[in-house]
């Protein structure tokens, strides 16, 4: 039915562009049933057995190793795409601005896409790469969590007030949701899952959390360029940082995604601009 639709769409013509269905080589021929087997089926007069063997080797990366099922799902992919390529030509998409833009800007993707896998392919990252990295990381790396809740005030008379309401037994996370100006932990009583010490963004407030005791607040509200906290302690412990062969994978995974930004950034820094001349 597809070849019959697309035989219809080329009849009004006296000539009838085609191309490869494997290599995309153009050829002419006259508006006739002959671009058609005996089997309705597009026929090709090239179909180099290059063309074919590239094509099926993108296929065998889906799974397909069978040699007729390859042929059929290759041809199946192409006939599909010259089919839409000749309907979008009669409705004259080729020619819209707008079609063309967003062809361009895919066209630029893919031609990324392509050069830096082929860049990857050339330049591997290394084990020592990879080695390096994990040890940077764990360099780096403090192994302190913390649980805790806080509440954040204006003024450290109001802070000052809170800790002595906590002295006398209120309950911290009643005190929370009242008082506290930090909409995004005020509703849970304050709470602050855990974290790593170093993914606290207030400076010297996870220092001076982890020198508490589980279940003991600061004696003095805590000030920072947001207001003044309240603070209480409620678990701390420490986390490990994972062995070599538990995150290779993904150490691997950001080198390589490093490595394709760089290469891109070279490009675009390499390129040679030349405006184009007024009209």
């Amino acid at each position: 039915e597809a070849h019959a639709k697309l035989h219809a769409n080329l009849h009004g013509h006296k000539m009838v562009t085609l191309k490869c269905l494997w290599c995309d080589k153009v050829f002419n021929k006259p508006r006739s049933d002959s671009f058609l087997d005996k089997k309705n089926k597009l026929k090709c007069t090239c179909c180099s057995p290059h063309c074919r063997g590239t094509l099926s080797r993108e296929i065998q990366l889906h799974g397909i190793t069978n040699e007729k099922q390859l042929k059929n799902a290759a041809r199946s992919i192409l006939l599909e795409q010259k089919i839409i390529e000749q309907a979008a030509r009669n409705e004259g998409l080729l020619e819209d601005p707008r079609v063309r833009v967003l062809t361009s800007e895919k066209q630029a993707q893919l031609y990324g896409s392509i050069l830096s896998r082929r860049y990857a392919s050339e330049h591997p990252i290394t084990e020592e790469q990879v080695r390096n990295r994990y040890d940077s990381l764990l360099s780096s790396y403090d192994p302190h969590e913390i649980k805790f809740r806080h509440i954040l005030v204006k003024t450290p008379e109001e802070a000052r007030e809170i800790i002595q309401s906590l002295k006398a037994g209120a309950d911290f996370a009643a005190l929370a949701k009242e008082k506290s100006l930090d909409q995004s932990t005020s509703q849970n009583g304050g709470k602050i899952p855990f974290t790593n010490i170093r993914n606290v963004l207030i400076p010297g407030l996870a220092e001076a959390i982890l020198a508490l005791q589980p279940d003991d607040f600061l004696p003095v509200p805590f000030k920072s360029k947001l207001g003044y906290h309240v603070v209480l302690l409620e678990e701390k412990r420490e986390v490990p940082f994972p062995s070599y062969e538990e995150i290779k994978p993904k150490l691997l995974a950001d080198l390589e995604r490093l490595q394709t930004t760089e290469f891109l950034n070279k490009l675009q820094e390499q390129a040679e601009i030349i405006p184009e001349p007024p009209h």
